[in-house]
């Protein structure tokens, strides 16, 4: 075997390799992004869910008011109103990501 064909045997080895561990990485990253919701939901559990039983349901009103006076300085941003059994309301705030 030539030596031409050694070292184009070795470079397409060692830079698959690489290539391989880049592409590996971009797509884990990615897996990672398009699951950001389900990831947070379940690293941040005790404070996105509901536990207790709440007999009667809070109002949007309610819900506002409870927000300004948690964070008063901040305004809302936005409410979603969640399907979730136990995720009832999330609130966005400007300077924070979410407020559940």
């Amino acid at each position: 075997m030539s030596k031409f064909k050694k070292v184009i045997r070795f470079l397409h080895l060692w830079l698959g390799l690489l290539s391989g561990i880049v592409v590996f990485v971009v797509a884990a990253t990615g897996c990672l992004y398009s699951f950001e919701k389900e990831f947070r939901s379940y690293m941040y559990e005790d404070i996105t869910c509901v536990t207790d039983d709440i007999k009667t349901p809070k109002s949007i009103d309610e819900i506002i008011h409870i927000v300004k006076k948690k964070y008063p300085k901040e305004k809302i941003k936005s409410l979603s109103l969640k399907a979730d059994k136990n995720v009832c309301v999330e609130v966005f705030l400007p300077k924070r990501k979410s407020f559940i």
